[in-house]
């Protein structure tokens, strides 16, 4: 009688049927969509915050290499639920295309790779590698969207620890003043780094070492809760030892060398932890179930074939959905409107970058003879959406924070106009004596928004429209002079009188 634990003949001539169809199926699949993998694989080399995910497939083969004996004791069957997982992703895919959001595009390209094992290798042996193949998905290299909050958090823990230390701090932004010296939470010290690849590892660590879910389940609130935790301390720790060593050390090389030394010490205490409750030997856990042939419902030919029409037809749509004509908005700051002139046209008060605009413009309005309450407006106009060039993208930034730090914001605030309604409004500094109040809104295809979510629901609806006219960036802003009322009242006032242009701008065909 043969052994369940090893390959039978029929086993063995099955899988080498379906491992050609796989091969060829992933091939095909990598091929039609390079451009987007290749995208992926440039973060991943290029970015500090997923250099980890170079790690992830590697991790995912080990993965499954763990599982091969019963993997391959059986016989692979077939899925059209896996063809289906294909057809999602296709639309995941198609709309983070058009939309372009890097994201979707990402989630659906792993998603045609993950449909199409499943497709090929039944859902008997899908669920055997259900984690190995959803493991995948922390290749993709998101997270950014979070930096800003994890500044943020890192600020506020550094505050705590420096008064419970008994030396007074000042907390202004993201800028931290103590006796000696003063310091600023940058993008690099969010921690994003440190909770991204903890989490991929963790989630890992987690798999092998755990069988019981709610073990599984603490243990990943701590992967998620120490390197937060972690990282406080350690931006903590550079603020010591740059104080006490009198701005020697922890200000260079050494600065960030300190910093991953210290990860790798809080990644060491974190699954030492783990191992203290770990239940991988535990007897009393359930086994995995035990494999029988699967007996495909439909063919492999049937299924590989829907599969890859499926792909190929995804690939062909986008190409022709990408060459619609769509109009353009008639993009022009005016000269002069109802009580105000302009007197400038400088480059950006504020710093503003918008990475792939068609246009950006900016002036500097102000009534005759009053120049010193001047308006400062700057508008970025994109044409349509594309990679690197899209009005919703973390690299865009309403100001430059070299220059200005955030005092406020931004909180949404009533313009009491018609045309825009409401404004994000930030309250910046720059120095000691300057303080710029901001009011910037997204405008797309003559529909003005706040929310990023809400612009890229608009941007997919305008692509898909005959009538798209692009989407505009408005920032305007002015010094206050001690007086935010005032300063405020001047804004309204200015987009009052400039509201019909605004309008007109954003919804007029060229």
């Amino acid at each position: 009688m043969a052994s369940t634990s090893s390959p039978d003949a029929l086993a063995l001539r099955t899988w080498r049927v379906h491992g050609v169809a796989i091969g060829f199926g992933v091939l095909c699949t990598i091929y039609l969509f390079f451009a987007t993998y290749a995208n992926v694989f440039e973060l991943w080399w290029n970015t500090s915050s997923y250099n980890h995910c170079l790690l992830i497939v590697p991790i995912s083969c080990y993965l499954i290499w763990l599982k091969r004996v019963p993997l391959f004791a059986t016989a692979p069957g077939t899925s059209m639920l896996g063809v289906a997982f294909i057809a999602l992703n296709a639309v995941v895919w198609l709309t983070g295309e058009l939309m372009s959001i890097n994201l979707l595009s990402h989630l659906g390209s792993f998603g045609f790779i993950i449909g199409m094992l499943w497709a090929l290798i039944g859902t008997q042996k899908f669920r055997l590698l259900l984690f190995p193949l959803l493991y995948l998905y922390f290749g993709i290299p998101e997270g950014d969207f979070l930096v800003p909050y994890l500044q943020d958090l890192t600020a506020k823990v550094v505050v705590f620890l420096l008064r419970a230390s008994d030396i007074p701090v000042f907390l202004e932004g993201r800028y931290l003043a103590i006796p000696s010296g003063n310091f600023h939470v940058a993008k690099a010290c969010s921690g994003i780094n440190y909770l991204i690849a903890t989490l991929a590892v963790g989630t890992m660590f987690a798999y092998l070492r755990f069988r019981s879910g709610t073990r599984r389940a603490l243990f990943m609130l701590l992967a998620i809760f120490v390197p937060l935790a972690a990282n406080g301390v350690r931006a903590y720790g550079i603020v010591m030892i740059a104080h006490l060593s009198e701005y020697k050390y922890a200000m260079g090389v050494d600065h960030f060398i300190y910093g991953w030394l210290f990860f790798g010490v809080v990644i060491f205490a974190l699954f030492s932890i783990g191992n203290l409750f770990s239940d991988e030997d535990d007897s009393s856990q359930p086994a995995e179930p035990k494999l029988i042939h699967d007996s495909p419902r439909y063919s492999l030919s049937t299924v590989f074939i829907c599969g890859i029409a499926l792909v190929v037809g995804t690939r062909a749509f986008a190409i022709n959905v990408s060459d619609i004509g769509h109009s353009s908005l008639a993009f022009q700051l005016p000269e002069s409107t109802s009580g105000w002139q302009l007197i400038v046209v400088p480059k950006s008060p504020l710093g503003s970058n918008f990475v792939g605009a068609a246009v950006s413009q900016s002036g500097s309005y102000a009534v005759p003879g009053d120049e010193q309450t001047a308006v400062d407006i700057e508008a970025h106009y994109y044409r349509h959406q594309a990679r690197d060039a899209e009005i919703i993208n973390f690299s865009n930034e309403i100001y430059d924070d070299k220059i200005w730090r955030r005092m406020d914001g931004p909180t949404v605030h009533s313009t009491g106009t018609e045309v825009v309604g409401n404004v994000n409004q930030f309250i910046l500094k720059s120095g000691v004596d300057f303080e710029r109040v901001v009011w910037a809104w997204y405008d797309i295809s003559g529909s003005p928004t706040l929310n990023q979510f809400t612009a890229k629901a608009l941007s997919i609806k305008g692509a898909l429209s005959d009538n798209y006219l692009g989407e505009v960036a408005i920032i305007i802003s002015t010094l206050t002079d001690g007086d935010l009322e005032a300063s405020t009242d001047r804004l309204r006032r200015f987009l009052r009188e400039v509201e019909p242009t605004i309008a007109h701008m954003t919804s007029v065909r060229d």
